[in-house]
């Protein structure tokens, strides 16, 4: 009789998980998103998603300066009238972008296509980025230039790689087909925007899942504004590192990160809870002139995602504030 039960209880789960399956293959297949990316070749519905975002970030500068309108002058409202350009285009040509989480490659992509030929993208997955992608980024003159770097982010090693990468000797023209001695920092400014499309691999558990993507979200902005951002710095800082470069000071770019003042940083995270999320939006709120999470259509109803926006990095003499 327990065997049967078992047996019983075990062909359940099978159905119920063959229906889910199903009902998910359904929504899938007639998702207007997913039916757009195949036909226009795309490597993932998720282009639509950045490309909505920028547009949502632009309706949202909008309404910040019709509320300027109506408002005594204030120094943030004055900010945002002045510098509509720098502080609420996500891209602009000749910026350099990091894209963390990059594969299969629909952010990079857009990216590479906003900030043009003389732009830079530095694209970093732990998976290889789509075939068709890499090589619609190789060859495309019109588009950015690409570093790609495969590796966990979570490893020091791979960080230090991007560092070294960013802050090399500079050189007044820069091959597309060698950028392993080039300068993207000449003046010692920074990177213009960073983008983290990364999600922690599920556990099947939504809060865990959902934590553990915030956690990634937190390393993503220590890395993008210097460790410092969080009271706990042992978000980014280990110890027991290394450095393996002579080329740069790893201890002074973990403390400062690579994000230039005015510079843009755009996450994805799963609602998961004021108390868990807290940190990570309280961090972009005092370290940015704005912050502000989104939700683009092409973030299923169902899913909890959401997109954390901030622009006007202020600098690390705010870190200690």
């Amino acid at each position: 009789m327990t065997g049967s039960r078992l047996l019983l209880c075990h062909s359940s789960i099978g159905r119920a998980k063959k229906h889910s399956s199903a009902r998910w293959i359904k929504r899938h297949e007639s998702d207007p998103y997913v039916k757009r990316a195949r036909k226009e070749g795309s490597p993932s519905r998720a282009m639509y998603k950045l490309e909505e975002i920028e547009r949502m970030i632009k309706d949202k500068a909008k309404k910040f300066g019709a509320r300027a309108a109506n408002r005594k002058r204030g120094t943030s409202y004055k900010t945002i009238l002045q510098n509509k350009t720098s502080l609420w285009n996500l891209f602009q040509p000749g910026n350099t972008v990091i894209d963390l989480g990059a594969a299969p490659g629909g952010w990079s992509l857009y990216a590479s296509e906003q900030i043009g030929r003389h732009g830079t993208l530095i694209a970093v997955d732990l998976l290889d980025l789509d075939r068709n992608t890499i090589d619609s980024l190789s060859n495309d003159s019109e588009r950015a230039r690409t570093k790609i770097f495969r590796g966990d982010f979570n490893d020091p090693i791979l960080k230090e790689e991007i560092v070294t990468f960013c802050t090399l000797s500079p050189k007044k023209q820069m091959n597309r087909e060698n950028l392993t001695d080039v300068s993207f920092f000449p003046n010692g400014e920074g990177v213009d925007c960073v983008i983290s499309d990364m999600a922690a691999n599920f556990t099947g558990d939504r809060r865990t899942d959902a934590i553990r993507t915030i956690n990634l979200c937190e390393k993503a902005l220590a890395f993008s504004i210097g460790s410092s951002c969080f009271s706990n710095n042992d978000i980014i800082h280990d110890p027991m590192f290394e450095p393996r470069s002579n080329h740069v000071d790893m201890k002074n770019w973990q403390e400062r990160g690579l994000l230039r003042v005015g510079g843009k940083f755009l996450c994805k995270l799963f609602s998961c809870g004021k108390e868990n999320e807290k940190d990570l939006i309280s961090a972009t709120k005092m370290h940015f002139d704005f912050s502000f999470t989104l939700k683009p259509h092409a973030s299923r109803n169902e899913s909890s995602e959401l997109y954390l926006f901030a622009t006007g990095f202020k600098g690390n003499h705010h870190s200690n504030q």
